[in-house]
């Protein structure tokens, strides 16, 4: 299995908080569950990956259950077991995910700011704010470490692929129309990035492959969980 889950708790495991009521625990569960069920029949390492995520899950939801049950603990915690949540409010990957679908560019980044450990999910997300914001090349290098964090994820292969023949198109388009930024020699400026240029006319089709790049990476964020 590519991913360590041996330093991660039960309620890491599952991607809640210990204060997170019975039935969130059981939301996410049967989340993660069907979500992995799925994923287990994939090819190669993929399907291994997911077969062991959905063992660890399901052990980690018996293992909370079974706990609150002796502990007695009810629908929701008691009012000293919760945390201060303004000292303990890191955002989760979710939360992130809803507001890019918000077009609440702005706020997505604060939230992915606030972060201290950033996994391989928090550099797609990352690659996902920056193409919202047309900023290419840095949407390219974040999806290259969110690659070299977990070289087995489909999601990420695919989706770089995809940006990258999208940048190679236009390359392509915008040389070969002598619009290049250094008058049409074929050598860009040091800060060229093709997705800064205004697209119209001719450039419809250009347009119309970034937007269904885009909501190929935004369906890719909303089934990363």
């Amino acid at each position: 299995m590519s991913i360590d889950l041996s330093n991660k708790s039960s309620y890491e495991i599952l991607g809640v908080r210990e204060y997170s009521t019975n039935s969130e625990i059981t939301e996410r569960y049967k989340e993660l569950k069907a979500k992995y069920s799925e994923e287990r029949f994939l090819p190669g390492e993929a399907g291994n990956d997911a077969a062991a995520m959905l063992e660890a899950v399901e052990e980690a939801y018996r293992e909370i259950m079974t706990e609150r049950k002796a502990d007695g603990f009810g629908e929701k915690p008691k009012e000293e077991e919760i945390p201060n949540k303004e000292a303990d409010s890191e955002p989760t990957y979710r939360d992130v995910d809803e507001l890019i679908k918000a077009g609440k560019l702005d706020e997505a980044q604060r939230a992915l700011d606030s972060y201290d450990n950033r996994l391989a999910e928090w550099h797609y997300l990352q690659a996902v704010v920056y193409y919202k914001k047309n900023w290419g090349h840095e949407c390219k290098k974040q999806m290259e470490i969110a690659m070299a964090k977990d070289p087995d994820n489909a999601k990420y292969k695919t989706t770089y692929e995809k940006l990258c023949k999208e940048m190679e198109y236009k390359n392509k388009n915008f040389y070969s129309s002598g619009n290049a930024a250094d008058g049409g020699n074929g050598r860009p400026n040091k800060d060229f990035d093709p997705y800064e240029r205004q697209m119209g006319g001719d450039d419809c089709l250009d347009s119309c492959l970034r937007c269904l790049a885009c909501n190929m990476l935004l369906n890719c964020c909303c089934n990363c969980r």
